[in-house]
């Protein structure tokens, strides 16, 4: 009975008050007895009558009160559970978007390191495929290089062949002049003289040369004797008594060479001559 008390003070306090309000009920509608009838019989009926009704009802109102109390308890149970239970949705609802999320995550940085991964071996093969062409075109330029340096050596060896060739060539050449020259030397000085004195026989000099003076020339002679070019190897210092030589070699053309047929003329294509004055005294 205290343990009910104590849990539920507020329904002990409303079956206490019950109680004295049906007490004094009683006491209220009670038939006092008259004078005749036995007073204490009586009332003592009365009072267990009282007492019985009294507590029947007040028995009815515990057990309403306990069965509410239990209701209430049980309706508050019903809901803890419900809390719970939308507690332990929530949780395993916010567990499941934790989840989505993770695995969101997951698949994004997969996707992320595959497209990394993706990058790399393509920027690899990008680099070997440079690495490769690089290599090609240095392989192509060395082998450029080679065959150029081959051919430079070619060219260089038929070069020097030909030189020698040309070399042997002119060396029997001048040795078949010398040779022939040698059995013409005569001949040649003649036609040499009579070159020069027939320049000599034309030639004007000025009233301003004197006995020192000095003019060498490089005349270049045609076939048949015709003067091609005259150059002025060592001037005399002065410009009209060296114009008055070259004038002197155009007018005495064309100058008598022995025919080509001879073999002589070569001796003749190019002849160097000095003049002075003296020579013309």
């Amino acid at each position: 009975m205290w343990q009910i008390i104590k849990s539920y003070p507020l329904a002990a306090l409303a079956a206490v008050m019950v109680h004295v309000l049906l007490i004094l009920i009683l006491m209220i509608n009670i038939d006092w007895p008259s004078d005749e009838a036995s007073p204490g019989k009586q009332t003592e009926i009365e009072v267990i009558e009282a007492r019985a009704v009294s507590e029947q009802q007040l028995a009815e109102r515990e057990q309403r009160i306990r069965d509410a109390e239990r209701q209430k308890r049980e309706a508050e149970l019903a809901r803890q559970r419900e809390r719970e239970r939308q507690a332990e949705l929530k949780k395993q609802r916010e567990a499941a978007e934790k989840q989505r999320r993770e695995e969101a995550a997951r698949k994004q940085r997969e996707a992320e390191l595959k497209k990394q991964r993706e990058a790399e071996a393509k920027k690899r093969r990008e680099a070997e495929a440079r690495r490769q062409r690089e290599a090609e075109e240095q392989r192509r330029r060395e082998e450029a290089a080679r065959q150029q340096r081959e051919a430079e050596q070619r060219r260089e060896q038929e070069r020097a062949e030909q030189a020698l060739q040309e070399k042997l060539a002119a060396e029997a050449e001048a040795q078949a002049r010398r040779e022939q020259r040698a059995g013409h030397e005569d001949e040649i000085n003649q036609y040499k003289n009579q070159i020069k004195q027939r320049i000599t026989r034309v030639w004007r000099i000025p009233a301003s040369a004197h006995s020192s003076m000095r003019c060498e020339i490089m005349v270049r002679l045609l076939p048949g004797g015709e003067v091609a070019r005259v150059d002025i190897v060592r001037s005399s210092g002065d410009a009209t008594f060296d114009r008055s030589v070259e004038d002197a070699v155009r007018k005495a053309s064309p100058l008598p060479v022995p025919d080509v047929e001879s073999g002589l003329f070569d001796e003749f294509r190019e002849l160097k001559f000095s003049f002075e004055p003296k020579h013309k005294r």
